[in-house]
């Protein structure tokens, strides 16, 4: 897919094959040394800026955590694409990210696109804050699910000893035989009645 590591950024154009990525961070000066790594799973906040030229074909990206108050002068990515072809009069701009096997969650707190020329800034302190993750069941909820669980098992298991024991019993009084059982027996034919009845 062509991505550098699982902390990058990268171009993917109408496919999940990145046509460019870069392991995520930002320039805070001149140079390849003021090469500042970001990482997307610290959770911080981050600012993105997407820059197209549609007459020279270049696009630019440029990162940076929302604590860095200006935007860095050098983009992370600056590419040559030429994106004619995909680029209809009316299409959809969006956003996607992945975190492969991780659960995790991601927020996009404002945006602006613009189509020709340089959109304007977004107020930071005007963003909304970002949603607290939820922490699953409390430890005191799982600790009485599993008691109420284990409560009903043991009930389901006294219930069936029960039954068990009774029907045992049971079989064996209606097998038990009485005395005058075993003086008489069990069963006579009947012969011939004669023809005379009646």
């Amino acid at each position: 897919m062509n991505d550098t590591n699982g902390n990058h950024v990268g171009v993917d154009v109408n496919s999940l094959v990145s046509t460019v990525s870069a392991p995520v961070a930002y320039y805070a000066g001149d140079g390849e040394n003021a090469k500042v790594p970001v990482t997307l799973e610290s959770a911080q906040p981050i600012q993105a800026w997407i820059d197209y030229d549609g007459g020279s074909g270049v696009l630019n990206l440029t990162i940076a955590p929302v604590s860095v108050a200006d935007r860095p002068h050098r983009p992370l990515i600056s590419t040559k694409l030429d994106l004619r072809p995909v680029f209809k009069e009316n299409m959809y701009v969006g956003f996607s990210s992945s975190t492969g096997k991780l659960a995790s969650s991601h927020y996009i707190l404002a945006w602006i696109f613009r189509t020709n020329g340089l959109a304007q800034s977004i107020d930071l302190r005007r963003l909304p804050k970002v949603p607290r993750p939820s922490t699953g069941p409390s430890k005191l909820v799982v600790i009485k699910f599993a008691a109420v669980v284990c409560a009903g098992t043991l009930a389901l298991i006294a219930a069936a000893m029960v039954v068990v024991l009774w029907l045992r019993k049971r079989a064996a009084l209606a097998d038990k035989l009485e005395d005058w059982e075993l003086e008489h027996p069990h069963s006579s034919q009947i012969n011939n009645l004669g023809g005379n009845m009646g």
